[in-house]
């Protein structure tokens, strides 16, 4: 969580002449161990219980996970448990499962989760602050067996407080809610509004005085005094507010940044008898990879796609550095391995929200705002990223694939050219395709 207005350094007091200046150059905190990191655990976390629950109960289901760098994080599960099956038709009682992690970084619990089953024509939903393994074994249960609601999406009141609620309500509101942590709680008490409500009693009090004595009579000199009073009363209220700073907060965001990806550059080969010890050869491709260089994020991913008739899984190892991500494949195809990558350029990045919450402290106002997947408009120097790390992936796996050919004394006309992608369309599409999107970065991007 970001320091608070007492935390803040005075810029006076550390100015001098032997301090050295104070890095004011517009970024963005980061750690590996930020709440959207939290959130991917937890994504694991549930999609590794839900498939224990149903594999003890004997059913194999597709579950799959968000991709890396899709954000909210999220956990899908089909199951399709076959019930008849002939040589025309086949029956499955079919059910699925959806949970959503979504982060709201100020709240007492920022991790909300929001769940949807569909079962039998029959969807549930529900969305609270947590999600225990209990629950979870609940949902697996009721997705295969039916009977009764999973806990996760009963109300969380009794039946005997909500029946007394539709006569008192103040029964219902006791429900704990998920709060604005303490420290980022509006502060309503400021010189400002006091000075301001203490006007509108006087000024108020003054004018329907004023009112009442004119129907009757009286001399209004006094009442119109008041009135005056409490008109300057507002305006101090408002000069005080008008002049307050205002400073910005915002989350620490995650090391993994959002991805919106645009194919570049890609290359492939078909290594001959690679297959006949392919693991081995996998692992020297991936060895050769992986050491280039200490700044170059190495990940090796799992990624899911439905095909015509089904499901697969690829493992793929992703290779990143700023904005610039080359996905490594390596898989085998009978006697022989396909190797190759895609260069791709990263339209995406973490950008600030509008303010979700504001504090009074001190005599300054802090707007606190959240992260979302933003617009990134890549540059020049991201395509010189991209093309940097794309020539030194290429390198390292044709280096390796020839020292393994020459190893097992293979013979074969490989093409190790690069297929070229439009350099100049790899800085306008990602805009064209995607309007609607825009980064909160007050001229991040061009017009």
């Amino acid at each position: 969580m970001n320091a608070t207005v007492s935390d803040l350094p005075d810029a006076m007091s550390v100015a001098g002449a032997d301090t050295p200046p104070i890095d004011a150059r517009p970024k963005l905190p980061a750690s590996d161990s930020s709440l959207w990191d939290r959130a991917i655990l937890d994504r694991d976390r549930i999609g590794e219980r839900l498939d224990q629950v149903l594999r003890g109960k004997g059913v194999l289901a597709w579950i799959r996970k968000s991709k890396p760098g899709e954000y909210p994080s999220y956990v899908l599960v089909d199951n399709w448990v076959p019930k008849t099956q002939l040589s025309e038709r086949e029956t499955t009682d079919r059910s699925s499962l959806k949970i959503i992690m979504k982060v709201s970084p100020y709240l007492e619990n920022p991790i909300i989760y929001s769940a949807e089953l569909v079962r039998q024509g029959k969807t549930l939903s529900a969305e609270y602050w947590a999600l225990s393994d209990v629950e979870l074994e609940d949902m697996a249960q009721f997705m295969i067996e039916g009977g009764r609601k999973p806990a996760f999406f009963r109300p969380r009141n009794s039946r005997v407080r909500r029946f007394l609620g539709a006569f008192f309500p103040p029964l219902i509101w006791s429900i704990p809610k998920n709060r604005v942590i303490a420290e980022l709680r509006p502060n309503t008490l400021t010189a400002a509004s006091a000075l301001g409500v203490l006007g509108l009693i006087v000024g108020a009090t003054s004018t329907v005085g004023g009112i009442l004595a004119a129907d009757i009579g009286a001399p209004p000199e006094g009442y119109v005094l008041g009135t005056l009073v409490g008109v300057l009363l507002l305006a101090a209220a408002y000069w005080i507010s008008s002049r307050r700073p205002t400073y910005l907060s915002v989350p620490v965001q995650s090391m993994r940044t959002p991805r919106n990806e645009y194919l570049m550059d890609s290359w492939h080969v078909s290594v001959p008898n690679a297959g006949k010890d392919f693991d081995r050869f996998r692992a020297r491709i991936v060895e050769a990879v992986s050491q280039l260089d200490p700044s170059i994020v190495v990940n090796v991913e799992v990624h899911q796609q439905l095909t015509p008739r089904g499901f697969e899984e690829r493992e793929r190892i992703v290779l990143s550095k700023e904005q610039a991500n080359v996905h490594v494949h390596v898989y085998s195809f009978g006697r022989d391995a396909f190797v190759g990558w895609d260069g791709y350029m990263n339209w995406a990045r973490w950008a600030e929200t509008d303010p979700v919450h504001s504090r009074i402290e001190k005599g300054v106002k802090i707007d606190f705002k959240s992260l979302e997947a933003g617009l990134h408009v890549p540059t020049e120097f991201d395509l010189m990223e991209l093309n940097a790390l794309s020539e030194l992936v290429h390198r390292a796996m044709v280096d390796e694939i020839k020292r393994y050919l020459a190893e097992r004394e293979i013979t074969a006309d490989l093409d190790f050219s690069i297929i070229r992608g439009d350099r100049d369309k790899a800085l306008t599409a990602g805009k064209k395709e995607q309007p609607a999107q825009r980064s909160r970065f007050r001229k991040a991007e061009p017009a």
